[in-house]
């Protein structure tokens, strides 16, 4: 009797089954099927801004005059621009992106407000590379304020986790910008003109030096006994050649102590005129090898 009727249940059941409705959908005659598109991709709202910067200056290098100076300069906004405009501004660029540039009157306009604005990227920035890219751009476009010095190719960006102890990096860069300019004083002759040059940097250099070690929590390094000089620094062409040189490489090391220790007011930005001054090729990217 329970085998009987547990029979009688399942045929019930099955009877239910075979009325159950066709599940297949009718789609209407000349209906397209809709298909999912892909996400767009979406550009990191401060890299469009300084994306929209470099532009912006961009347009304004192209109207000056042809030269040595717009070609290094164009290709410094370009490769600036390419960053900005990739999905990982760390990879090989691939530019998907094209905000519109900012306006600007004139190139001084144009590069002033887009150094400020870069720093203003660097400050708002989450990550410390994100910072480095943005204070390392607004250092390169700070350069092109002095049309009479042609930009420098260097290093190109990479992904850093962390900047630790770039504070010591600094310093390392000043003592031997004063090294090199004491070196440069012994060896000119008293006659020679860029004596008195070498010896009104060397003072502010000094300061400098002062400035960087008085900002280390306790106990600052203690000065290396000798460092490793850019040139010879054996005539006036290759001292001139080796100031120029390490003004550069002291500007690098301000650029990276400002994305290190965030806040306050950075050294960077007179250094950029010091460096030119003395002969020195801004790079691209301060900052990268």
């Amino acid at each position: 009797m329970l085998l009987a009727r547990r029979s009688v249940m399942l045929g019930a059941a099955l009877g239910l089954v075979g009325c159950a409705g066709d599940p297949t959908i009718l789609v209407p005659e000349g209906t397209a099927p809709r298909v999912r598109e892909p996400d767009e991709p979406v550009q990191a709202p401060l890299m469009a801004r300084a994306a929209s910067l470099a532009a912006g200056v961009l347009e304004q290098v192209r109207s000056a005059q042809s030269g040595s100076w717009r070609d290094a300069a164009t290709a410094q906004c370009e490769a600036q621009l390419a960053r900005f405009n990739s999905m990982s501004p760390y990879a090989e660029p691939d530019p998907i992106f094209s905000p519109p540039a900012a306006s600007a009157t004139d190139l001084g306009g144009a590069v002033s407000t887009a150094t400020a604005g870069l720093v203003v990227c660097a400050d708002e920035a989450d990550t410390v590379a994100d910072r480095l890219l943005f204070l390392s751009a607004a250092a390169a476009t700070a350069g092109l304020a002095d049309t009479s010095s042609v930009p420098a190719e260097g290093g190109s960006p990479a992904f850093v986790e962390t900047l630790d102890g770039q504070r010591q990096v600094a310093l390392r860069h000043a003592w031997a910008l004063v090294h090199g300019l004491e070196v440069g004083l012994g060896r000119l002759a008293a006659e020679e003109p860029l004596r008195a040059e070498l010896g009104a940097r060397l003072a502010t250099a000094k300061a400098l030096r002062n400035e960087i070690r008085d900002g280390f929590d306790g106990v600052a390094p203690s000065q290396p006994a000798a460092f490793a000089l850019p040139t010879a620094m054996s005539d006036v062409a290759s001292i001139r050649e080796g100031w120029g040189a390490l003004e550069v490489r002291l500007l690098e090391g301000l650029v990276l102590l400002a994305a290190d220790e965030p806040g306050g007011e950075p050294l960077w930005p007179e250094q950029v005129a010091q460096a030119q001054a003395a002969g020195g090729r801004i790079p691209r990217w301060p900052g990268w090898d």
